[in-house]
């Protein structure tokens, strides 16, 4: 399928809804965390012109082969230009995204962004994380150039000054600070929203950071039996984990069989 095929499911829909300036969206594998990841990349570009972020996974090698094709699925071709030597895409109305790895975070401390996703946040570092959040501050001075140097006029673009700044992320269920930040503590609360079996979807909140947990049973776009499949082939505690969004099941326990960057 391509974006013109398909639309949001009802929880990405929640999750881009929220303005929040820190967002998770997944928990588990299938509900389409990266496709909900780069929509939002598209939206954030499309309110703000000359907006800049960056998409990123820990491995640079996972980004290209996994996260940037989703972006350009949802791009049309018309829209923007893409300069694989510099890792960066330049949008029709002077935004630029730029993808990355974020394994060393040393080389995350400079630059100024208005957004950043970070895909499988559980395999990156907090380091990495603290350091990439920092450079979220992205002036509206800085979008002006954008859009000039791009030559298009502000008019051109309908540039409005005044933004918001976003540190948006998908991730699987793992001890470590992603747990820590967005599901140890929360209180969970009821939308106003139906998810695709007619509930109302609940959303974790916590200090200023939004969880929004997606299964793969929420995934409409996923092939039949997806799920069914994986469970005859699994174990128990990978079901829950990775098709229950269970964020606890491995507490105590060494998973030394399983390969999260591979088996994302």
């Amino acid at each position: 399928a391509t974006g013109k095929d398909i639309g949001p499911t009802p929880k990405q829909k929640v999750f881009h809804s929220l303005m929040v300036r820190y967002r998770l969206f997944g928990g588990s594998r299938g509900p389409g965390k990266t496709a909900a990841g780069v929509q939002e990349a598209i939206k954030l570009s499309a309110l703000y012109p000359g907006n800049v972020g960056i998409i990123g996974r820990f491995y640079l090698r996972d980004v290209l082969d996994n996260v940037v094709p989703e972006l350009l699925k949802w791009l049309p071709p018309e829209l923007y230009t893409h300069n694989q030597a510099d890792n960066k895409i330049t949008l029709w109305n002077g935004g630029i995204i730029y993808y990355k790895a974020l394994e060393d975070e040393q080389r995350l401390l400079g630059g100024e962004l208005g957004w950043a996703f970070i895909d499988q946040a559980e395999q990156v570092p907090l380091e990495s994380v603290m350091n990439l959040d920092g450079c979220i501050r992205l002036p509206d001075s800085s979008r002006i150039s954008n859009i000039r140097r791009a030559g298009l006029e502000l008019e051109d673009v309908g540039f409005t000054p005044g933004m918001t700044h976003h540190l948006f992320m998908s991730a699987n269920p793992a001890p470590g600070w992603v747990k820590e930040w967005f599901i140890d503590g929360a209180t969970p609360i009821e939308t106003d929203e139906l998810d695709s079996f007619g509930d109302k979807i609940i959303i974790l909140a916590k200090e200023g950071r939004v969880f929004v947990p997606g299964l793969p049973r929420d995934n409409q776009h996923l092939p039949a039996n997806y799920e069914a499949n994986l469970r005859k082939l699994h174990p128990e505690n990978w079901c829950r984990r990775y098709l229950d969004g269970d964020w606890d099941v491995f507490e105590g326990q060494f998973f030394d069989e399983w390969n999260d960057r591979v088996h994302w």
